[in-house]
Order: structure tokens, then C-alpha cells, then sequence
């Protein structure tokens, strides 16, 4: 009995650090564009190939539920301009010290093909350093976009 109890106690912890929702938002980001050859991670400022395209700015409502496998972002530019993107099929999660990675799908706005996007979040960056990473494969390169920390306020 003590064996069990000692087991219930590990899976109850395990489950509560792996947390089942995260709920974020924020009000810029940067697009960037990557040409090297290294693994994208945390560190993506300071890869070779890296450089920025463009700023973004606006409200976004993050809601990433690794339940039902589903990530909503709720876009705000202005009372005129606003949506919702979906993205389903949540798939390879990963924490590690506070790095959580994975990939989803949606369909591309332009193309209407079914896409994969790449994320990372890290739980603990630093005010300048990049909170969320999101990535894409396109016409042989990789596109993404950037959102330091100093822009990300927790909603839950």
C-alpha cells in the first residue's frame, strides 16, 4: 500500500506540472526568416541564417489546450480588423526544463493546403529573450515568427 501511495503521489505531481492548458497573450512579435543549417531552439537569435522580415503589432489571445489537441489564437489589429486562427492535430510535446515544443496543423491561408507549424515556448525566459517561437517550412526556407517575453502577459 505504501508502494501505491507513493506512485499516486509521483503521477499527481507528473500531471500537475504538465500542465494540460496554457493560456498567454501578447501585443507585438517579430517575423523572421532562417537559412541555416542548425537545429532551430532558444537560441535562434544567434544562429547563422537568422534575420528579421518584419514587425507585428496587435493583440493575440493564445490558448493552447494539449486535451483536445488544439491551439486558438484570437487576433485583435482593430475593432475592424480581427479573426481566429486554428490549429489542430497537436502532436510530439515536449518539456524539458521548462521548454515545451511541438508541432500542429492548419490550413494556409494562401494555399489552402494543409500546413505544419512548429513551437516552442520558453517558460523561462528572460524579458529580451524569445518567450514563443513559431515556424514553418516555405519556398525552401523556413519562416517564423518571435515573441519576447517583455510582450507575453499570462492570462492563466
Amino acid at each position: 500500500m505504501k508502494k501505491l501511495s507513493f506512485a499516486l503521489l509521483i503521477l499527481m505531481f507528473n500531471l500537475s506540472t504538465f500542465a494540460q492548458q496554457l493560456n498567454f497573450n501578447f501585443v507585438f512579435y517579430s517575423q523572421f526568416e532562417y537559412t541555416g543549417k542548425q537545429k532551430i531552439d532558444t537560441n535562434i537569435l544567434k544562429l547563422d541564417g537568422f534575420s528579421y522580415a518584419s514587425i507585428g503589432f496587435g493583440k493575440n489571445d493564445i490558448t493552447v489546450d494539449f486535451t483536445n489537441k488544439k491551439i486558438t489564437n484570437d487576433y485583435f489589429v482593430d475593432e475592424n480588423f480581427k479573426g481566429q486562427l486554428i490549429y489542430e492535430n497537436l502532436s510530439n510535446r515536449k518539456n524539458t526544463n521548462g521548454v515545451i515544443t511541438f508541432q500542429a496543423q492548419r490550413i494556409h491561408p494562401h494555399t489552402q493546403l494543409l500546413y505544419t507549424e512548429y513551437f516552442i515556448i520558453n517558460e523561462n525566459a528572460l524579458p529580451d529573450s524569445p518567450y514563443l517561437i513559431s515556424y514553418w517550412h516555405q519556398d525552401g526556407k523556413i519562416e517564423g515568427v518571435i515573441v519576447p517575453k517583455s510582450a507575453v502577459t499570462k492570462l492563466q
